[in-house]
């Protein structure tokens, strides 16, 4: 069987990594793979007319495939435009596909379709100032469109009248509910969970030592960590205020760098140092924000941690790369209680979940891990067992299933 695949591609972005997962445990079964990379820095430069032609040329070349397989993000068909083209550039995708001969069209929704361009306000008018009030209902006015021209152009494609070729892939069953929300019919979507690396093998007391050592960080130390790119929902706040609680053997590493493809808006790294800022110097002084790291000092740090941390803010997210990466160091990981991550431990009850922006139930959480030793090797085999039913390989395996008319 030969399928083509729709995808960021070597580069840095947590998608580009996915399918390159995918399409090497893809290898292993005996399925033939072809990239149609989506070339996201060229797009920023690109008309519209250009990248409609792009994705033209991708769907005259789907006819030769049995199957193809879309990885979807609502930038990565917008280039320097509105997001309401994406919208338009990706149904007329779906268009062509439809009227193309190839026989099944696979699409991995990484993002969901909730267009709230701002968070809503706490307050419901009251005490508000007019502009404020404005603002909001242009707001409310943008969300209700993107849904409305969502339902109309992306959700016909995934009604009964095509079930027998378009098919939609989400990571959890609370992505799938919201997509039926938008129109999609429920026989259209299967929730096939993120893949997971192998397990890393557990660094020895001696290896781990060294790793602190190499770090600047006293052997003693207790070390928590946040692994991947920087984004402001990922919590950082939250994880230094919970630091400024602990006792003076406890470090926090921040071990990743601003993306590349960033939004102009993230201000991650701005926020992470005006927080180091506003906490004492016996607090700063434990903190390593490390930037981007190669892989053999990112397996470093992963020797010295001894709690991985995922804090986020409250957020949509279905799926994460970066909690990926700390389950499978075989380290206990503690995590925000947010949707994807709670319907995770639903079935593998192998996070410490604390209430999103709680640092100091964060703090405590904290303290009752790193002294209950049981409690970290239950976590640490819960995580395992997780993992292995979730590997790459049987990942693959089970959305292969779907490249079958």
């Amino acid at each position: 069987m030969k399928v083509l695949h729709l995808s960021t591609w070597q580069e840095v972005c947590g998608i580009a990594e996915y399918t390159k997962n995918l399409v090497k445990a893809l290898d292993q079964i005996g399925i033939e793979n072809e990239i149609y990379p989506i070339p996201r820095r060229d797009m920023k430069y690109m008309s519209l007319e250009e990248i409609s032609s792009y994705f033209r040329a991708f769907c005259q070349k789907a006819k030769d495939f049995d199957a193809v397989h879309i990885q979807h993000e609502h930038a990565f068909f917008n280039g320097s435009y509105s997001f309401r083209k994406s919208i338009k550039v990706f149904n007329e995708v779906l268009r062509n596909l439809r009227r193309s001969k190839v026989k099944r069209i696979i699409v991995t929704f990484h993002t969901e379709p909730i267009f709230d361009t701002k968070p809503i306000l706490e307050t419901d008018g009251e005490g508000a100032s007019p502009i404020s009030l404005l603002r909001r209902t242009v707001d409310r006015g943008k969300s209700r469109f993107f849904s409305w021209r969502w339902e109309k152009k992306v959700a016909p494609f995934f009604q009964p009248k095509y079930h027998h070729r378009f098919h939609a892939i989400v990571h959890s069953k609370k992505t799938r509910l919201v997509m039926i929300q938008k129109g999609f019919s429920p026989d259209s979507i299967s929730v096939i969970e993120h893949g997971f690396p192998d397990k890393k093998e557990k660094p020895s007391p001696e290896e781990q030592l060294r790793a602190k050592k190499d770090l600047g960080i006293p052997e003693q130390a207790k070390v928590l960590t946040i692994f991947g790119f920087l984004s402001s929902y990922k919590g950082y706040d939250v994880a230094i205020k919970a630091l400024a609680k602990l006792p003076e053997n406890y470090f926090l590493v921040i071990a990743g760098g601003t993306h590349p493809e960033a939004p102009n808006r993230d201000l991650a790294l701005e926020e992470i140092l005006a927080c180091i800022e506003s906490v004492g110097n016996d607090v700063k002084r434990r903190i390593l924000v490390t930037g981007y790291l190669p892989f053999e000092k990112l397996r470093t740090v992963h020797s010295a941690t001894d709690i991985c941390l995922a804090p986020y803010h409250p957020t949509r997210l279905s799926a994460s790369g970066a909690l990926s990466w700390a389950l499978s160091s075989g380290k206990p990981t503690i995590a925000s209680s947010i949707p994807a991550f709670r319907e995770l431990n639903e079935d593998a009850n192998c996070l410490v979940l604390f209430q999103p922006m709680a640092h100091l139930e964060l703090a405590m959480k904290i303290t009752a891990v790193i002294e209950d030793k049981p409690l970290q090797a239950e976590l640490e085999q819960r995580a395992t067992d997780y993992i292995e039913r979730h590997s790459w390989l049987e990942t693959a395996r089970r959305i292969s299933d779907h490249y079958k008319p």
